[in-house]
């Protein structure tokens, strides 16, 4: 997919707003695979987020945004260099927002639900860049959701055995 992208040929040119869907597309459509690694996903998603960028297609670069959150820090007269920053920055925590949503749930989920509950109390737990974010996950140490704790426990696993005498056994089998 990342490559049909970057190696389109003589093609770049022809279709400017074709490209830049299809970049788009794929990108909302990317999700980590049950069994790939987080560093392989990590790869890939910045691979086509690059290529997002070079095809002139950018996400989270309001410049309202950016003047009101260098007004809360004081900056009165920013310059375009610290509004471009500012753009880049909030880009960036943008991708890593995503990044979490796209990982596999079942091995993140708990994470991901943790994430959002310190949301509600007013907290910034998400990783500012997409590197972070994989670090943070490859470190990871939750078995995936709660609903699917029983499935990976030993403890209770959902089989039990009856033990019978032979005698016991005996008389059930003269009774049929």
């Amino acid at each position: 997919m990342i490559k049909q992208l970057i190696s389109t040929g003589g093609t770049n040119d022809l279709n400017k707003i074709h490209n830049r869907a299809m970049a788009h597309l794929n990108l909302m459509n990317l999700h980590q695979d049950r069994f790939q690694d987080i560093q392989e996903f990590c790869d890939q998603y910045i691979a086509l987020k690059k290529v997002c960028v070079r095809l002139g297609l950018r996400f989270a670069r309001c410049k309202e945004h950016a003047l009101a959150i260098l007004k809360e820090k004081g900056t009165t007269e920013p310059s375009k260099e610290d509004i471009n920053k500012t753009l880049d920055k909030l880009e960036e925590e943008h991708h890593a927002i995503i990044f979490v949503y796209k990982t596999d749930r079942t091995r993140y989920g708990k994470n991901l639900q943790q994430m959002k509950n310190e949301l509600l109390q007013n907290k910034d737990p998400f990783p500012k860049t997409v590197a972070d974010t994989s670090r943070v996950l490859a470190g990871w140490d939750g078995k995936g959701s709660d609903k699917d704790h029983y499935k990976t426990s030993g403890v209770n696993n959902g089989v039990a055995f009856a033990m019978t005498s032979e005698e016991e056994e005996h008389k059930s089998h003269k009774k049929r």
